[in-house]
């Protein structure tokens, strides 16, 4: 069973890998108007523009997976519920991140509690 997990795994990164570079193909022959017509009202161009040379074309597999990984990464909200937006506004962090300030008082407190060790 573990390979067969293992083999949806793959197939799943590598449709979610394509899915991610058609649309970005997509996007990029939008004009800026467009663009902005689809993210206020979801507006799809009619008809849509043709297929242009693409800067993606000349890239390896290996350059598109470094830039989907560094574009995922700069956005941080994509996936993230209201609440758990509206939590980071509040706490300038995500409820499943850790809270670097109050673990640095804990871990501190916790030191100052402990008695020192004794030597034999």
């Amino acid at each position: 069973m573990p390979a067969h997990r293992a083999r949806l795994e793959r197939i799943e990164r590598e449709l979610q890998f394509q899915l991610w570079l058609q649309g970005e193909r997509l996007f990029e022959g939008w004009s800026p108007e467009q663009r902005l017509a689809y993210a206020d009202r979801c507006e799809i161009p009619d008809p849509l523009p043709s297929k242009v040379p693409s800067k993606f074309d000349g890239l390896s597999r290996r350059a598109l997976v470094r830039l989907r990984e560094e574009r995922q990464r700069q956005c941080k909200f994509r996936y993230r519920t209201v609440d758990e937006r509206l939590f980071y506004v509040e706490h300038g962090r995500f409820p499943d991140e850790v809270d670097l300030s109050r673990a640095r008082e804990q871990n501190q407190d916790a030191s100052e509690l402990a008695a020192p060790r004794e030597r034999r």
